[in-house]
């Protein structure tokens, strides 16, 4: 199946709104604009295959060769033109030397390197100028040529070469007309040196001792009159090729991207606004039990809890980084997110008929987050779909340069799910207290009777007992030396009474174990004593 009957199957099976129906790519359009672009470039001789065989390669044609490439041949030129001279000089007073002959004979790996850099001498590139609300797409031919022109050994289609040199004549007759330099500004000006690889180091030492004889190597050397340095003008030129169709497809592109943008704050802020309400619904119910007999307490704390372990929008492994889930990972959680509560028969244990309605639009809230995360992904998939068909029809490599050019859009930048899942934490979550949070770090259960060290570390008050009994001073936790000083006014009454009243029924349980502790200590104390401290019992 076609991408683009997959993406209309996708949009509408999902029952979007209208609304977002219209904000979403418009995959087909698109694609008649690809043809358009396709046309026009052909009408130039620029084909997928030519334009992919002359892309721009950076490291080639902008960087300058290393470590002096050119400057180290033409110097190794020079010492072997150098011997040959001062050893046939003394059998003959003429010297014949080809230079073709001497590098067929002499290969040097710097030599080499710098011919398969300059194979190229036409390459072309692009990219996006302007802002993302204003900007145009340019293909911008880069000519590498003395005069400016063709090179004659680059092979191109007739056709093609013909459209090309009259763009490249258009670019330097209105160069020439905008900004021809007077005779006498030209004679005045100093010679610029263009590129590091374009300058010549010569030693002239061999060359001045020969006379006439070496006359013919120095327009090989390039040396000047008097001096030993020369450098010569940098012969790139860089035409821009006029394209309309191109700025017709990224244009449609980014207002529908706009579109998703706008589209996305305005439901984020719609999804944010029904949690804070639905925040103060659930506060209703949920009171402790100690104000209200209908209190569903118990029941949305387990929810939420359950909440919590799922992971639904993130997942809770360390070795999956808390990264975010994918669309049907999201799915496939909220199933089972509600059928473990069906399981659990959570729903049935409401005392309030309102928890029920409210749990549908925690559920519904979910699903909402869910479906904006399911239309933004297709969209995305749409966008890279359609770069990558552009660049398979043109190989103008837009799949890597638009991406890049609008990295900044909140299309691609926008934590969607993690926003609202911090709103959900946040508004939510929190609304009642877990029993982890204030679980006693040795015993692993509730904080009965909460005691607070001055390291601020919280136990409940029969560890501290024991710890204290053990004549143990330190902290289990920060190693402070805390615990021998303890005593009652160490204990947290505001987090007793706190604990108390959200935690009633783990409260009462662990206080009585205390105290069937407490009294388990008393009996055999007296046992290992004797009943009333009399000693034994001489009949048993």
């Amino acid at each position: 199946m076609k991408f683009a009957h997959a993406f209309t199957e996708q949009l509408q099976g999902n029952e979007y709104p209208s609304e977002w129906l219209d904000a979403a790519i418009r995959y087909r359009q698109l694609k008649k604009c690809i043809k358009k672009v396709q046309r026009e470039l052909a009408e130039l001789g620029l084909t997928a295959d030519m334009l992919k065989t002359l892309a721009k390669e950076k490291v080639v044609n902008n960087e300058p060769a290393p470590n002096g490439v050119e400057s180290n041949i033409l110097l190794k030129r020079r010492g072997s033109h150098g011997s040959r001279i001062s050893n046939s000089s003394t059998e003959s007073s003429s010297v014949e030397f080809d230079e073709e002959e001497w590098l067929s004979k002499n290969p040097a790996p710097e030599l080499v390197a710098r011919e398969e850099a300059l194979k190229q001498a036409i390459t072309f590139s692009y990219w996006f100028d302007g802002t993302l609300q204003s900007f145009v797409p340019k293909l911008v031919l880069t000519v590498d040529s003395e005069d400016g022109g063709l090179p004659i050994n680059v092979s191109l289609a007739p056709e093609t070469r013909r459209a090309l040199e009259e763009l490249v004549a258009q670019q330097r007759q209105g160069l020439a007309t905008t900004a021809a330099p007077s005779a006498a500004e030209a004679a005045g000006k100093e010679h610029v040196p263009a590129a590091a690889d374009n300058t010549i180091d010569v030693d002239v030492g061999h060359t001045s001792q020969q006379g006439n004889d070496n006359e013919d190597l120095l327009p090989l050397l390039e040396v000047p009159e008097g001096g030993i340095r020369r450098e010569r003008r940098d012969s790139q030129h860089q035409v821009v090729i006029p394209l309309s169709s191109d700025y017709e497809f990224f244009s449609t592109l980014t207002h529908e991207i706009s579109l998703i943008d706008t589209l996305q704050t305005r439901e984020e802020a719609s999804i944010t606004s029904h949690i804070v309400s639905l925040s103060d619904h659930i506060t209703c119910v949920s009171k402790p039990t100690s104000l209200s007999r209908h209190s569903d307490l118990y029941p949305w704390r387990e929810i939420f809890q359950l909440y919590i372990e799922s992971g639904i929008f993130f997942s809770t492994r360390e070795r999956d980084n808390h990264k975010q889930r994918a669309v049907e990972d999201v799915e496939a959680k909220i199933k089972c997110f509600g059928s473990e509560m069906k399981r659990r028969g959570i729903v049935k244990s409401f005392r309030n008929k309102k928890s029920g309605v409210f749990l549908g639009q925690f559920l519904q809230v979910n699903l909402e987050i869910l479906r904006l995360l399911r239309f933004r992904e297709i969209n995305k998939t749409a966008m890279r779909k359609i770069l990558k068909k552009f660049d398979k029809r043109t190989s103008l490599s837009a799949s890597s340069s638009f991406p890049s050019f609008i990295a900044s859009d909140p299309f691609l930048t926008s934590h969607l799910a993690k926003a609202l899942c911090f709103t959900i934490q946040n508004r939510l979550l929190t609304l009642i207290p877990q029993l982890d949070d204030y679980l006693c770090p040795i015993c692993s259960s509730i904080s009965v009777k909460p005691v607070r060290l001055e390291c601020s570390h919280v136990f409940c008050v029969r560890c501290l007992v024991k710890l204290q009994r053990e004549w143990k001073r330190f902290c289990p936790i920060c190693r402070g030396d805390v615990v021998l000083k303890a005593d009652s006014s160490n204990l947290d009454v505001g987090l007793w009474n706190f604990l108390r009243q959200y935690f009633p029924k783990e409260a009462r349980e662990k206080q009585m174990e205390n105290e069937k502790e407490v009294a388990l200590e008393q009996f055999r104390v007296m046992q290992s004593q004797g009943m009333g401290g009399l000693g034994r019992c001489v009949v048993m």
